[in-house]
């Protein structure tokens, strides 16, 4: 069969047309590998897009948060910079362009916060929020990306709800519309030239952003610092060889800053807000500081720094809490007491009776000395225990001193977290060999999620950091719950049993109101399956017979009562000695077996033997009471390949690349199989046919109706006075034919080959400028083509021989006459009419040609098959049509019609073909093969 590349540059928009024609030629085969090198080479175009905007997005979160810097900025020959970070990343920005963005995603600066946004149509960019309507900090999250019906979308809430970027479209390539390198006043390197100080990174909703460059490290002491309002607090850091520096801070922040360079020390001064200012909306509670350091060495970096007013972090679990404190928080007084309760005048007074000397109740102090990081159970906060599903206000608080060096606290200062109680209860009642029965019990969550696995896999800190990462994963749906039954009814309802035998260990995840899962919060539980043991008499029977094959055994096998679960294995019998009694026997069923967990009957079937290998059966059921019965064994020998008695001689009579004749002399074969292929072909003569004549032989035996076994007893493959004929070859490619005779028995004789490379009987060629060329001539006529000629579509001709003589008339690409990927080269009249000969009659819809003999008579058969209901069963069969026509007919269902031409030769009587001439597909009008044709 000949090959051809539909050689189509078209949008992503044209795949769904191409959907749609596959779809409604199903019935026809045809060769698609361009047509799937095209899609797959625009999949890959895209899905790199795709990889270039998720690195883009979430380089800009790192380099927002400071955990990545610039390394390098080049200026390319296009007017592109390329930007190489420290991690080894690149990122390239073209110039902007003029036009207004399509709704790609891109990023808004407000009130000094940068967050993620979209351009709307007008080309200004609009803060995207998430399903409580806040914007998204840019800091925070970078989203995800897929790719969509052709089109890149981004998602911000772990795939829940997805954007269209119209990335493909945009004026904008990148979302960093320009980068400036900053230079040091002062600052040279070795050779005189300034040493970058920063980046300005201009984004594509013109939001700047500053970058360190180069890959220098600052070791930060502490990450989060905390500053009470209007007060001002030190933070010292460690840094030698300083040449020049600069911060930035939050809405409302100051920082002053001290540089020893001697001592190698420098001391960052944070003011925080006042509280008023921070009510008013003129400055934030919280957020990042930057450090922006250059050394001498020319080599920089940036530090991020957590400033706050809130004075710790805190995480809770069902047991207490778990206090994250600030640098700068040394002393902190918390507590714990119902929503209703709470009353920060009331608190302040108790804070302040307690910290004069006085003695209270339900007030914890903590001190943050060797540690800023604390565990404060429930039962040390208060003297009576949590109650489950009711609300609670955490408080806590860091004292301010005064003049004479006495603590206070005062109530705007009061810090406020709100937890829901809740209790979880899990116990096995009932423990069985493929589920477990229990009770389960839960109270004021305010959602959750249950998992399971096996104990040897269970990590709680390992589950606790991924839904950290992945807090939108985290399906917390289900509510309060007393459940008794099943343990797989409520875990999962998808599993259809557990392994016998076996630790599980099941997991409660509740869904935290804020902060941190913390590894306490996976509250888990291990339960055991019950396991087999021996003792059992039940039995296994075979139903019905085994079925043998040359390459596999198969067995159904059951039991006469009721079983739980069956194991099975086989093994070439030779490997059966290893196992001498039955309890060898179970073991090697547990550890190696298959295992067939129901009361039903079992396929237990042995794959990958040779013809004649012997082969052990092993098998054992479980009763009910979870106990192993008599073990199955037996042994079977897969079928031999046998040959018939008969002698057959193939003798090579004609290689025509149209006409390749094989005599068969066979006394008393009734018909004879075949396979056939290009001995360089691995993929089908080396793996498929073994490489060999016998392996070949053997093929055909194992594979009586593969499509590829041809039968002379079919009608369309029958013996054309005693010869297999073969046409649609390849010129100058050797081939290989397998035949072997077929006995009344249906016993094949033992194969015979013949190897042959096909010519192309092709006379001597009548050039065009012979004037003996237009002798015989046929007539071609364009018949008609769908709406579309730029598209796929099926168009059609007709063409009529001259007289005495046979006409050869294909539908072709040009561009695939002399191509490495197809490896070939037709350059000469003479390859392209062997290439025109090799394409016709080969009996496929797949081959875009066909020849035709000058009827006398001016009549011509069209023949073809449809699908249709002749017995009105509701069910299509074949059934070949037919006409007459005054022309030969054929028709080309795959083709773009502009790439395509039409090109016939013909030969006469003398046997001597002519010089091809080309059609255009859709004109109808004759082309110049040397010069539109390529050749």
């Amino acid at each position: 069969m000949k090959h051809f590349i539909s050689n189509i540059k078209s949008a992503i928009l044209s795949i769904g047309v191409v959907a749609l024609i596959a779809t409604s030629t199903a019935s026809c085969s045809y060769d698609d590998t361009a047509l799937r090198n095209e899609i797959e080479g625009i999949k890959r175009e895209l899905a790199e897009l795709r990889d270039t905007l998720q690195n883009e997005l979430n380089a800009i979160r790192e380099l927002v948060n400071g955990t990545l810097t610039i390394k390098d900025v080049s200026q390319q020959a296009d007017g592109s910079k390329v930007i190489t970070l420290t991690d080894g990343s690149k990122i390239t920005v073209y110039p902007k362009g003029e036009a207004i963005p399509a709704n790609l995603i891109t990023t808004t600066t407000i009130d000094g916060v940068l967050y993620w946004a979209s351009f709307d149509g007008l080309g200004n960019a609009v803060p995207i929020v998430d399903e409580n309507g806040k914007r998204i900090p840019v800091a925070s999250i970078s989203p995800e990306t897929r790719i969509n019906d052709g089109v890149i979308e981004v998602s911000f809430d772990g795939g829940k709800n997805w954007i269209v970027t119209g990335y493909t479209e945009s004026t904008a390539s990148s979302l960093i519309s320009d980068i400036e390198v900053v230079y040091s006043d002062w600052q040279t390197d070795a050779e005189g030239n300034p040493l970058p100080l920063y980046c300005k990174l201009t984004l594509s909703d013109g939001s700047i952003i500053k970058v360190g460059m180069q890959g220098a490290r600052i070791i930060l002491p502490f990450d989060m610092l905390f500053v009470p309002y209007g007060s001002e607090m030190p933070f010292s850091i460690d840094i030698a060889d300083v040449a020049d520096f600069m911060t930035t801070t939050p809405k409302g922040w100051e920082c002053n800053v001290e540089h020893d360079a001697k001592q190698g020390r420098m001391v960052l001064y944070f003011t925080a807000p006042k509280l008023e200012d921070i009510e008013a909306g003129t400055a934030t509670l919280s957020g990042v500081a930057k450090l922006m350091v250059v050394f001498n060495n020319g080599s920089s970096a940036i530090a991020s720094i957590k400033v706050s007013t809130n004075p710790a972090n805190v995480n809770f679990t069902m047991d207490g809490v778990y206090i994250d404190a600030g640098y700068g928080t040394s002393y902190m007084l918390c507590g714990i007491t119902g929503v209703n309760q709470y009353d920060a005048e009331t608190f302040t007074k108790t804070c302040n009776t307690l910290l004069s000397g006085g003695t209270v109740s339900g007030v914890y102090e903590l001190a943050f000395m060797e540690s800023l990081s604390a565990f404060v159970p429930y039962t040390s906060l208060r003297t009576s225990a949590l109650k489950a599903g009711n609300e609670y206000i955490f408080w806590y608080v860091v004292p301010r001193s005064d003049k004479e060096g006495d603590m206070y606290v005062v109530a705007n200062e009061f810090c406020t977290e709100t937890y829901k109680h809740s209790s979880v209860n899990f116990e096995v009642t009932k423990p069985s060999f493929f589920d477990v029965d229990i009770n389960f019990e839960v109270v004021g969550s305010n959602g959750y999620m249950l998992g399971y696995t096996k104990a040897e896999a269970f990590d709680a800190q390992a589950l606790a950091d991924y839904y950290n990462e992945n807090p939108d994963y985290l399906n917390a749906s289900h509510v309060d719950i007393t459940y008794n039954g099943s343990f797989l009814e409520l875990f999962d309802t998808n599993a259809s049993n557990l392994d016998e035998g076996t630790d599980y260990v099941a997991y409660y995840i509740a869904k935290p109101k804020h902060g941190d899962i913390l590894v306490d919060n996976v509250i888990n539980w291990t339960f055991t399956t019950n396991d087999f043991e021996l003792g059992g008499n039940i039995a296994i029977n075979i139903v019905g017979d085994a079925k043998i094959e040359y390459e596999y055994i198969e067995l159904t096998l059951d039991t006469d009562v009721e079983h739980v679960a069956i194991l099975y294995n086989a093994m070439p019998s030779y490997m059966a000695s290893s196992y001498p009694d039955d309890s060898y026997v179970i073991e090697m069923l547990i550890s190696e077996g298959k295992k067939s967990v129901s009361n039903e009957a079992v396929v237990a079937r042995y794959e990958g033997a040779k013809p004649g290998d012997k082969l052990s059966f092993f098998a054992v059921a479980v009763d009910t009471n979870g106990k192993f019965g008599k073990v199955f064994t037996k042994e079977y020998t897969t079928r031999k390949i046998e040959y018939s008695d008969l002698t057959l001689q193939a003798t090579l009579v004609d290689y025509k690349i149209d006409n390749t004749r094989i005599l068969v002399e066979c006394e008393g074969a009734v018909a004879y199989r075949y396979v056939y292929t290009r001995t360089d072909d691995e993929k089908v003569w080396e793996k498929r046919y073994g490489g060999s004549i016998t392996k070949a032989g053997e093929y055909m035996i194992k594979n009586i109706d593969a499509s590829d076994v041809y039968n002379t007893a079919d009608d369309k493959y029958a013996l054309v006075d005693g010869h297999i004929c073969l046409s649609g070859l390849d010129m100058d490619e050797e081939y290989v034919i397998v035949i072997a005779g077929v006995d009344s028995n249906g016993l094949l004789t033992e194969p015979q080959a013949c190897y042959f490379k096909p010519i192309a009987n092709i006379g001597t060629v009548v050039k065009r400028d012979n004037p003996e060329w237009e002798v015989g001539k046929p007539t071609i006529t364009i018949l008609g083509y769908e709406d579309n000629p730029h598209l796929f579509y099926q168009f059609s001709w007709g063409f009529v021989p001259g007289e005495h003589t046979t006409a050869y008339s294909a539908a072709m690409f040009p561009e695939n006459f002399i191509n490495e990927y197809l490896d070939t080269n037709i350059d000469t009249v003479e390859k392209l009419i062997a290439e025109i000969i090799s394409v016709c009659d080969t009996g496929t819809m797949s081959e875009q040609g066909k020849s035709c003999v000058w009827n006398e008579s001016g009549e011509y058969e069209r023949r073809w098959q449809e699908y249709v209901d002749r017995d009105d069963d509701g069910f299509m069969e074949q059934e070949w049509m037919s006409e007459i026509l005054p022309y030969c007919y054929h028709f080309y269902p795959y083709g773009s019609s502009e790439k395509t031409f039409i090109y016939t030769t013909w030969v006469g009587e003398d046997g001597n073909f002519h010089e091809p001439f080309a059609l255009d597909a859709v004109t109808g009008k004759e082309v110049d093969i040397w010069t539109d044709a390529i050749l």
